[in-house]
């Protein structure tokens, strides 16, 4: 995962910052921290279900 989508992910999701908290933290805008969670999660999921395909 590109570290533009990590960095949001570790500090959203495994820190508990807010929207706004990781935003200052990382000099965007609450938008773009938005947006990067959702790639950084979809990226995830996209690697779970091929993982799940690959099992069969």
């Amino acid at each position: 995962m590109p570290i533009i989508y990590r960095e949001v992910l570790i500090l959203r999701d495994i820190r508990e910052y807010s929207s706004p908290e990781v935003a200052d933290q990382l000099g965007i805008n609450v938008e773009a921290v938005k947006s990067r969670l959702h790639r950084a999660r979809m990226l995830i999921k996209e690697k779970i279900n091929s993982r799940k395909l690959s099992r069969f």
